[in-house]
């Protein structure tokens, strides 16, 4: 098994490989921060908090599961006044199949 470092511009930006890679947070560290820090959130610069290759999304559902939730594409941040308010409406979606 070939591991990728994903930290590498020329993976990170596809120009190796034949699908979207980038970092995420893994299901192991999303179930610590949920049984240990209590999150009820977590913000991250990716596509996601699975990573890239992820086709299960286990971070994701654990993160739905224990009701919390997550922001993606979190950058410029720097620029964002000390005091801000964030808006965000939360969908609920229902199984189909």
């Amino acid at each position: 098994m070939r591991v990728m470092d994903l930290t590498h511009p020329t993976v990170y930006l596809e120009e190796e490989g034949d699908s979207l890679q980038f970092p995420g947070v893994s299901a192991e560290c999303a179930q610590w921060l949920i049984a240990r820090r209590k999150i009820a959130e977590i913000g991250i610069n990716l596509h996601g908090v699975d990573g890239g290759k992820s086709e299960e999304f286990f971070t994701g559902k654990l993160l739905v599961r224990a009701g919390a939730f997550h922001l993606e594409n979190l950058n410029n941040l720097d620029a964002v006044s000390e005091m801000f308010l964030l808006l965000g409406v939360l969908l609920r979606f229902r199984r189909t199949c």
